[in-house]
């Protein structure tokens, strides 16, 4: 009798830990993919429309409700990145429209309470940018042709 209910204890503890485990794996946020998504999509938008075109995207991307708020962060902070590297090369202001605190502003706003913190965005923000860094220059390769048709 005494092993009957040692077993049932480790059966109750194990289904809380899956649980558990899958309830945390279940809203994790995957930034990794976001970033390489936002890096591929801001690069074109801006390549055809220019740095409105990036601010257009953004503010869009925040009023559907469809599009997952940290879709659009991934977008915000890519194009943060994007930016800074052009005015930089130009010797220019960089747009404060995608500045970390604007863009968590938005986040939050959208997003409710449901998946972030402030913390968690200001977490989340140097990730982003370092995967946004590295896929840039796989995206720059593949998208470049587009200024000679804009031209």
């Amino acid at each position: 009798m005494k092993s009957k209910k040692i077993w049932f204890g480790i059966a109750v503890v194990t289904v809380v830990a899956g649980f558990v485990v899958w309830s945390l794996t279940a809203t994790a946020y995957n930034y990794q993919e976001d970033a390489e998504d936002a890096a591929s999509t801001i690069l074109g938008v801006y390549l055809e429309e220019g740095m409105s075109g990036l601010i257009a995207l953004s503010k869009e991307c925040y009023e559907h409700d469809k599009i997952k708020p940290q879709v659009c962060f991934a977008n915000d902070v890519a194009s943060k990145v994007w930016d800074k590297g052009v005015t930089a090369a130009m010797k220019l202001p960089a747009e404060e429209y995608f500045e970390d605190e604007k863009t968590i502003q938005r986040l939050l706003a959208r997003d409710q309470g449901k998946m972030f913190t402030k913390a968690d965005a200001v977490a989340y923000i140097p990730k982003i940018e370092a995967v946004v860094e590295e896929r840039l220059v796989i995206e720059w390769n593949l998208q470049k042709h587009k200024l000679d048709a804009t031209e």
